[in-house]
């Protein structure tokens, strides 16, 4: 075996069911990828490895226990694998920085977790005995380093008020989950910029956001009644600064926030997905049947133009698989925007994009 051999990638070995201990006694083994190796039963070193960094076993289903260890660890991949308790030795860990659980994970203990002070990506997925208020305040005391928190269709009893210390934070994805309110804290994270908060359905109202939201979702919270914009870039003006969430107001709070974002000059792009069959008041729109839309522009209007805000509203299907395949593109000719839709998609979309 070469003893240089820093990374071993055996994706999807199917018939793949012990990993012999020379491969993982490599003194400068850096990253060992498992992923999707079914039959994986046993991965036990003699020794506690002193080089190992990344270690990702999602899809492990026959794993029934992780006893490697290392010290150096920074990313530690453990969904979908058949790990019902998890076991992280206090000290063996203390380098990790990405730590991604999910079924068939039941349980998991507190002190393990809150050990890890370095962690920057936590993500946890549909875990049976859910994590309540209590244990949510422990972590964030500890996780003062985490950057993207996601508890994705976890049975989360509150948010507690110390989320405010996570100052470093800037994506939190609570979808599926079966939060009811947030606390007015959530405000003071000043790097915030993705929420995703789709499909909680218990959810009936948020506080003030944080003014450096970029993406918000909301998709499927069918008892969500109010959002308070005051102070976000969803404001809309003093007197009026929570909105409830009826037809008529959605696509017009989305609206503002995207034509507030193109007056700001935010340098990237913002969007919004919401159901309804409604175009937002203060767009102008034409019907058609055809995949590419010319906009007629006043004389020179082009040199002053700063963005443009658009919308699209077709058959709504499943907005989380078919964002990303969206493909876009504007050109300015002579006082026309051209626009060009590179795909068949059929949601619900408003974005807006900067002229440059």
């Amino acid at each position: 075996m070469a003893q240089n051999l820093e990374t071993i990638d055996l994706t999807h070995c199917q018939n793949l069911r012990k990993i012999h201990p020379s491969v993982l006694s490599l003194p400068k083994l850096v990253s060992l990828n498992l992923r999707t190796c079914e039959r994986l039963e046993n991965l036990d070193g003699d020794n506690h490895l002193k080089s190992l960094k990344d270690l990702t076993l999602t899809g492990c289903g026959s794993l029934k226990e992780l006893l490697l260890s290392s010290e150096e660890m920074r990313s530690l991949s453990l969904v979908g694998t058949g790990i019902e308790t998890l076991n992280l030795p206090v000290g063996r860990f203390n380098k990790l920085e990405e730590l991604y659980l999910g079924l068939p994970l039941r349980s998991f203990q507190i002190n393990e977790l809150r050990s890890l002070t370095s962690l920057r990506i936590f993500s946890l997925i549909d875990i049976e005995e859910g994590i309540d208020k209590s244990q949510l305040l422990i972590l964030f005391d500890a996780w003062r380093s985490l950057e993207q928190l996601s508890l994705k269709d976890c049975t989360v009893s509150e948010i507690p008020d110390n989320i405010s210390g996570l100052s470093l934070l800037k994506i939190l994805s609570l979808r599926g989950c079966t939060i009811k309110s947030f606390p007015n804290s959530i405000k003071y994270l000043p790097e915030l910029k993705d929420i995703d908060l789709g499909e909680c359905w218990r959810l009936r109202s948020l506080p003030e956001l944080p003014p450096s939201i970029t993406h918000f979702y909301v998709d499927e919270c069918t008892s969500l009644e109010t959002i308070d914009f005051k102070g976000t870039i969803f404001e809309h003006n003093k007197e009026k600064s929570s909105w409830g969430l009826d037809r008529c107001d959605v696509p017009e709070f989305i609206h503002f926030t995207l034509m507030r974002a193109i007056y700001n000059n935010y340098s990237c792009e913002v969007k919004a997905c919401y159901p309804g069959s409604t175009i937002p008041r203060g767009i102008k729109y034409s019907l058609t049947t055809e995949r590419a839309i010319t906009i007629e522009l006043a004389p020179a209007s082009s040199d002053h133009l700063l963005g443009i805000v658009s919308c699209c509203i077709l058959s709504p299907l499943d907005l989380r698989d078919i964002l990303a395949i969206v493909c876009r593109k504007f050109h300015c000719e002579d006082d026309e925007i051209n626009y060009k839709d590179e795909k068949e998609i059929t949601f619900i979309l408003v974005w807006s994009d900067m002229i440059t």
